[in-house]
């Protein structure tokens, strides 16, 4: 019935998969600790935890049935940690840990910072999908990166194939000012356009801004740069965008599937069209080129991280575009 209608995007998530499906939209594995960071030299370096481990138990207690406060605090001391690391139970005995637990984080924000070609530091912030708690990690990341005198920004979207709207529209706020425009929604007839505006908009930063993208940066991705780059305020690099211009609504169905249902279609700022048409970039680079290696769960330091991004071809036409703006 549903292939009547002519749209690729109005299908139905089966039960065994609209888990995954909100996965995606939250960003997060309900009842799980992830090490998202260890402290160089610390004693935990030394016994061998690693960003990516999961944490099955502290001092005999189950993780998961912590509150995420008190796994903080117990961490912040010696402690008995039970690891669970690529299916391989290890038992690492008592030592002075000072470890970042946090909830596994799927699609999780990646930042670091890197000198530029002109000896200026640049952040660069990764965003892999846009689930709940994304533009809240992007302000984080940002904090961190301006406190550490950020001169220039990358954001990358490449591979990135969308998620919620009020994500990317959380992001935008960052880089915005105050009532900005987002997006035009058209209306089905196509008769008119109504502005979907940025009414919590307050940017936090003035830097010069590079947005990177290729053939799966899709949606709400695009919608983010389409509003961003309209704006004036980024520069687009990598390859064509994907061309996925719609808001999709998301019904939960009584036998646990979920109907997802085309609602509207949507336009830049400059009134670009999206949707089976994308967005073109206005640097070119390897349309091959993708994340670094760095950015997945077995390596996620921020050394992994820069070593990676110093080998991205992208990266290196990003970082030459700041320096141009300097």
């Amino acid at each position: 019935m549903l292939e009547k209608l002519g749209d690729p995007y109005t299908r139905i998530v089966g039960a065994s998969q609209s888990s995954a499906f909100q996965t995606d939209t939250t960003g997060e594995l309900a009842g799980a600790l992830l090490v998202a960071g260890v402290m160089e030299g610390s004693a935990a370096e030394r016994a061998g935890v690693a960003v990516g481990d999961e944490l099955l138990a502290i001092n005999g207690c189950e993780a998961a049935a912590l509150p995420e406060e008190e796994a903080a605090a117990l961490l912040q001391h010696d402690a008995e940690l039970v690891l669970l690391r690529t299916g391989v139970r290890a038992v690492l005995g008592a030592q002075h840990m000072r470890l970042a637990a946090l909830p596994v984080q799927v699609y999780p924000v990646h930042y670091a910072t890197l000198p530029g070609d002109d000896g200026r530091m640049l952040g660069y912030i990764s965003i892999q999908s846009f689930g709940s708690s994304t533009a809240a990690d992007t302000r984080a990341a940002l904090a961190v990166l301006e406190a550490r005198g950020a001169a220039g920004y990358v954001m990358d979207l490449r591979n990135n194939g969308g998620g919620l709207v009020s994500a990317g529209m959380g992001i935008a706020e960052l880089f915005l000012p105050h009532d900005s425009v987002f997006c035009y929604v058209v209306d089905r007839e196509a008769a008119g356009e109504a502005p979907v505006t940025l009414e919590a908009a307050h940017a936090i930063t003035s830097a010069p801004l590079v947005i990177l993208v290729n053939g799966e940066t899709a949606s709400t991705s695009e919608m983010l740069t389409g509003a961003l780059h309209a704006a004036g305020r980024a520069v687009t690099a990598g390859a064509h965008t994907f061309g996925k211009g719609r808001t999709q609504r998301v019904l939960p169905m009584r036998d646990g599937s979920t109907l997802l249902v085309s609602a509207s279609l949507v336009t830049t700022p400059a009134h670009e069209r999206i949707d089976k048409v994308g967005l073109e970039p206005d640097m070119a680079c390897p349309a091959n080129a993708g994340p670094p290696a760095a950015m997945t769960p077995a390596g996620r330091s921020e050394r992994a991280l820069v070593a990676g991004l110093r080998e991205d071809a992208c990266m290196r036409v990003a970082v030459r575009a700041l320096a141009s703006q300097a």
